[in-house]
C-alpha cells in the first residue's frame, strides 16, 4: 500500500492484491473506493462476515464499487 501524505489516500494496484482477500488494510481506512477492471473472478476484497469479525475496530464507514465487470 503506498499513501499520498498530499490527500492522505492509500492507493493500491495488482502487487498489493495478488494474494486474494478479504484484506484488514480496507476494514482500517474510513472511505474505500474500489476502480478495477474485472475480466475474472477474484476472490472478494471485504465481506460482511470480515466486517463483523471486526466489530468496533473497524473505521471502515462507506463502499464505492465503480469497476467495470
Amino acid at each position: 500500500m503506498e499513501a499520498d501524505g498530499r490527500d492522505n489516500i492509500v492507493k493500491w494496484d495488482m502487487k498489493e492484491t495478488a494474494k486474494g482477500g478479504p484484506f484488514q488494510d480496507i476494514i482500517d481506512v474510513d472511505i474505500f473506493v474500489n476502480c478495477i477492471y474485472l475480466s475474472q473472478p477474484i476472490p472478494k476484497f471485504i465481506t460482511s462476515e470480515f466486517m463483523a469479525e471486526a466489530g468496533d475496530s473497524r473505521r471502515l464507514a462507506v463502499v464505492v464499487d465503480v469497476s467495470c465487470e
